[in-house]
């Protein structure tokens, strides 16, 4: 009876040990700061911790379990494909790749997943880990921008300080933007005021297989559409907005 009584003993402390670790394995994956989810190789979702749910916006995790992976989560379904792909053939990988979220607005994130197989070898779903990273993403890229931005002006400058000639330099700067635009055409337009009755063009510089479309020198009358024009470049012209593009 006591050889009995013990190993119920032990059995129920072994339960309350298991229910305490699963407990605990819920609680951090549950309170984790990156999204963590289970799926199926068909394209459903088993699981998804309450951050995952909460950055693709939807409110529940059974929510997310109606969904299609290629038609609902990603942004080009044929990036499923292309990442399974990835994945089966060395069982995990990392990868950053664009969703979207249950408001259909888009995001980019860094993924991590891995192919859980079974005893036979048989892959039966995957575990990932997913973060948002598009304000990171578009950080790095108004940087780049900006970036662009300051050596395009260096380019400008260098053109401008380069001859005292100005009929020149009216010439090299107007060079040195179809080049930075990569446009066929760059005009000298003259006033750039939007308010102003007529306009002109002083000077003009196209690619050889693009001739000139504009009257030189003529007096040109405001259009609508050209004033508004000017408006723009009037509220960018020291932000570099206009520049960075």
């Amino acid at each position: 009876m006591h050889r009995i009584s013990d190993m119920m003993l032990l059995k129920k402390i072994w339960e309350e040990a298991l229910q305490k670790s699963e407990e605990k394995y819920r609680t951090l994956y549950q309170e984790s700061f990156d999204g963590l989810f289970i799926t199926t190789p068909s394209g459903k979702i088993l699981d998804m911790n309450r951050k995952g749910v909460e950055m693709f916006g939807y409110d529940s995790m059974e929510e997310m379990q109606s969904l299609n992976l290629a038609t609902d989560v990603y942004a080009r379904p044929e990036d499923r494909q292309r990442i399974l792909k990835l994945v089966n053939s060395g069982n995990s990988a990392e990868y950053e790749v664009e969703v979207k979220r249950k408001n259909r607005e888009t995001m980019i994130t860094h993924c991590s997943l891995t192919a859980v197989k079974d005893e036979t070898g048989t892959i039966s779903s995957y575990r990932g880990i997913i973060r948002d990273i598009t304000e990171k993403k578009r950080a790095e890229e108004e940087r780049r921008a900006y970036l662009r931005f300051l050596k395009n002006m260096d380019r400008v400058n260098r053109a401008i300080q380069a001859t005292n000639d100005l009929q020149q330099t009216m010439s090299d700067v107007l060079d040195v933007l179809l080049s930075i635009f990569e446009c066929d055409r760059a005009w000298l337009a003259y006033p750039c005021d939007p308010e102003t009755a007529t306009w002109q063009v002083p000077m003009e510089r196209t690619r050889p297989e693009y001739p000139g479309v504009l009257p030189l020198g003529i007096e040109l009358p405001m259009e609508p559409a050209g004033a508004n024009i000017y408006r723009i470049f009037k509220k960018y012209r020291w932000t570099g907005k206009i520049w960075s593009g």
